[in-house]
């Protein structure tokens, strides 16, 4: 996720907003719904080349 300077609203100049939050929850949840399968995936291989 980047960030970027905005002349307007003050948008990421490192100040707390509503929006900016919400674009940070919706990075995360996106994120740890890839991490969770790739968690799964990684365990499941190794499980498979250890018998």
């Amino acid at each position: 996720m980047g960030f970027y300077r905005l002349a307007e609203h003050d948008s990421g100049r490192g100040y707390k907003s509503e929006i900016e939050v919400l674009y940070t929850s919706i990075c995360l949840q996106w994120v740890t719904h890839y991490l969770t399968n790739a968690e799964s995936e990684f365990v499941h291989l190794w499980e498979n080349e250890s018998q």
